[in-house]
């Protein structure tokens, strides 16, 4: 099987401005700890994962921004039993 992908399609499943693939643009201004964090401090609860946030795009950031989010609450779920 072969199958093409274009911007538009990203757009369309993902909602992704202009089909981006890597959130926001690879500039200094706007990598690593410029990015957004995991916890949204002004919504209890909402953590964020993916290319937007910290540490960046690509699928090994991408993954790490999922574990870092999942650790975060993790420990807030464990804080809580307490």
């Amino acid at each position: 099987m072969y199958e093409v992908a274009s911007p538009q399609t990203l757009e369309r499943f993902t909602l992704a401005p202009r089909g981006t693939i890597y959130g926001w643009h690879q500039v200094p201004e706007q990598s690593l700890l410029q990015r957004l964090p995991q916890e949204v401090p002004e919504i209890p609860n909402l953590y964020l994962a993916g290319a937007w946030t910290f540490p960046g795009c690509g699928q090994s950031a991408v993954l790490q921004s999922g574990v870092i989010a999942a650790g975060k609450i993790l420990k807030a779920d464990a804080e809580s039993a307490e």
